[in-house]
């Protein structure tokens, strides 16, 4: 990927604009198709609050496993793409493993994974998404971050936006919060010698209790490239 929309988080973890490229070869695989140009980003209000015209393709099974399903927790880690349920009846939200790399290390992948729904939930509940009716082509926000070799993030790579900005700016923030691990699996290193992680978040509607604000069904990936 020669050029990438890219959203720094320096020592303060603020947004700059990054010029460098990204290497496919560091990105879990598969990754959703990114535009056939992307820019540099630095101010994600310049992103179109219109969904974009390609398909993404979301690395999934479509298999399911039930959280009380005995034996669901070895089954889920050991299948690169099955999904698993970790939502309530009111705000469901499901967890999958992009990549085998990410399966392999799945207590950390899923810790992760686990930090970065707690923060979107409190997000979520906020007037700026809650009110939001979303498109039902609405596509995932892909991020890439980057983790040095003791776990603290230090950057983050906008792959691809969902079509709502403010869908972007949620998850870019609930990264911010919630990427961050002591003493990470020296195994799930990079060539690099950092932690790439590629960091797939999707919401639709779910229901509204006052026809205003929404519940949402949440879908959240990792992968470790």
């Amino acid at each position: 990927m020669k050029a990438s929309r890219l959203l720094c988080v320096g020592a303060s973890i603020a947004l700059a604009a990054l010029v460098s490229g990204c290497s496919s070869n560091n990105a879990p695989q598969p990754l959703p198709q990114a535009d056939a140009h992307p820019h540099i980003v630095t101010d994600l209000s310049s992103l179109s609050s219109d969904t974009t015209e390609f398909q993404p393709k979301i690395h999934s099974s479509g298999l399911m496993a039930k959280v009380d399903d005995p034996g669901s927790a070895q089954v889920f880690q050991a299948t690169p793409g099955l999904s698993r349920e970790i939502g309530t009846d009111r705000t469901p939200a499901f967890e999958t493993l992009l990549n085998g790399k990410a399966a392999q290390y799945a207590n950390f992948s899923q810790t992760l994974m686990e930090r970065v729904y707690a923060q979107l939930r409190i997000l979520e509940r906020t007037d700026e998404i809650s009110i939001l009716k979303l498109p039902t082509e609405i596509h995932p926000t892909v991020v890439t971050a980057i983790m040095d070799r003791n776990g603290k993030l230090k950057e983050i790579i906008l792959e691809q936006h969902s079509g709502k900005t403010a869908l972007d700016k949620m998850v870019i923030e609930a990264c911010k919060k919630s990427l961050w691990y002591p003493n990470p699996p020296v195994g799930a290193l990079s060539e690099g010698g950092d932690y790439r992680l590629t960091v797939q978040v999707h919401l639709e509607n779910f229901a509204s209790q006052d026809d205003r604000h929404w519940d949402f069904t949440t879908k959240i990936g990792l992968g470790i490239g």
